[in-house]
């Protein structure tokens, strides 16, 4: 993408994307466990979320976002609020009759009389959780504001923490788990960079493989033979980084991520023809390389060995985690409250030495912690979601490109949404932030007729 506006220097723009990518490092470094893992670490997060949206609204008045992201920010807005209104004082009858409040009624009852009551059954959870949805909306917003040469670069920063995570998860996983740990973590035979979840390790690298993909393809752009042998070496380094994870999910969204990366190569190269007779040699050639690794490899057998579904421990807890949402539907419990609703309402026949956390779906836990509110606004999400992709597609060059890579970005994070809860750490946070503004133009770009 290029503009008359392309080569001048807005005011602040340099000071909004150090922003931008200042956050994206921190984020990266420190925000990958949870709340639950180094709380303080998650606080730095949420203070430097907060310095952003306040650099942001101090030069406000210099710059003009995408008028499409409006209902967007909105919506953000709500999602933040939705936790504050959780923590509101109701008239104690009132919240004392909103459905599966028994227990804790009973429990209440032995404190005397109570005149007021939030409807969270942990307001302390509740604040938390409303505290760690700041840095996302300010990676959304910062993104937003970010012109065209800064969100390359902070894609830029993306991809070289993703690779620095790529080295800490080769150390961990040679070292069997004695170095570069910086959680204690069950998952410890296993990459996890710097999360303390191998599953979001994987996710992480491969939204980044995605981005990357995208990013370093561009149709007319050739490069020298060296440079060409670099950029596949960088494709391939992300892919290791997911496969050393040993994360079952990781593989599947890989291998659904395949066609994707192959259209994103294909279409940056100029004049690329199909001859197919090459494209299944090529595919066979790709798919032998597979079952080789999948066969010799230690970490790869160990990511097959975890295929055994019928044992997965999902398979035993979803069921009173579908169970719980229907108890406190469809006022929910409060966000940031499943660990300690859930161990309330699990079976005693389910009880062993894991405590579940979270409920490994985040759209049944927003059921539980969020009821009817938290579902219409994912709802809200999806119907924009699909509206503005399709927006997207009408576009043309890089704002295009790049826009689709981060669209299926966000359909990774959702589709491993369902089986795990990647948005609860920081990180992953952050990096939806940033796919979502990348779906609409960069605020320089407004400021002049934009050629592509």
């Amino acid at each position: 993408m290029s503009s008359r506006d392309t080569d001048s220097r807005a005011p602040n723009e340099a000071l909004v994307g150090w922003s931008a990518i200042a956050l994206i490092v921190l984020a990266v470094l420190i925000g990958g466990g949870g709340a639950s893992a180094l709380p303080h670490l998650d606080a730095a997060c949420q203070f430097a979320g907060f310095v952003v949206i306040a650099l942001l609204v101090a030069t406000g008045g210099q710059w003009r976002i995408d008028p499409a992201a409006r209902a967007w920010l909105v919506l953000a807005a709500l999602a933040f609020l939705l936790p504050l209104a959780q923590l509101l004082p109701l008239p104690a009858g009132f919240a004392a009759g909103l459905p599966g409040r028994e227990l804790a009624n009973d429990i209440r009852a032995q404190a005397g009389p109570q005149g007021y009551l939030p409807l969270t059954l942990d307001p302390d959870q509740t604040i938390i959780s409303a505290l760690s949805l700041v840095p996302g909306i300010a990676a959304f917003a910062v993104t937003l504001r970010c012109s065209a040469r800064w969100r390359r670069r902070a894609l830029t920063a993306w991809i070289a923490m993703a690779m620095l995570a790529f080295v800490v998860g080769g150390l961990q996983v040679a070292s069997s788990g004695t170095f570069a740990e910086i959680y204690d973590t069950p998952h410890r035979l296993a990459a996890t960079g710097f999360f303390a979840n191998r599953n979001h390790h994987s996710l992480f690298m491969l939204v980044v493989l995605v981005l990357a993909t995208a990013a370093i393809f561009v149709r007319g752009r050739r490069e020298e033979p060296a440079l060409e042998v670099l950029r596949y070496a960088l494709l391939l380094g992300l892919a290791a980084g997911i496969l050393i994870a040993a994360s079952r999910a990781g593989l599947l969204l890989l291998l659904v991520s395949f066609p994707v990366l192959f259209l994103l190569i294909g279409r940056g190269n100029i004049g690329l023809k199909v001859n197919w007779r090459h494209a299944a040699g090529g595919a066979f050639a790709v798919m032998f390389a597979l079952v080789v690794f999948l066969s010799l490899n230690p970490v790869a057998r160990q990511v097959l060995d975890r295929f055994t579904f019928g044992q997965d421990a999902r398979l035993q807890f979803w069921p009173d985690v579908v169970y719980t949402a229907r108890r406190f539907w469809p006022a929910g419990t409060g966000i940031g409250t499943f660990p300690s609703v859930y161990a309330t309402q699990e079976r005693l026949g389910a009880i062993d030495e894991y405590r579940v956390n979270h409920a490994h779906n985040d759209y049944l836990e927003l059921a539980i912690e969020g009821g009817i509110a938290a579902i219409a606004l994912v709802a809200v999400f999806i119907a924009l979601f699909l509206l503005r992709l399709k927006a997207v597609a009408g576009l043309s060059g890089e704002m295009r490109r790049m826009a689709l890579a981060a669209g299926f970005g966000i359909v990774l994070i959702m589709a491993h949404s369902l089986v795990d809860y990647p948005l609860r750490a920081i990180t992953m946070m952050v990096m939806f932030g940033f796919l979502a503004g990348l779906l609409f133009r960069p605020a320089q770009a407004l400021r002049g007729r934009e050629t592509t």
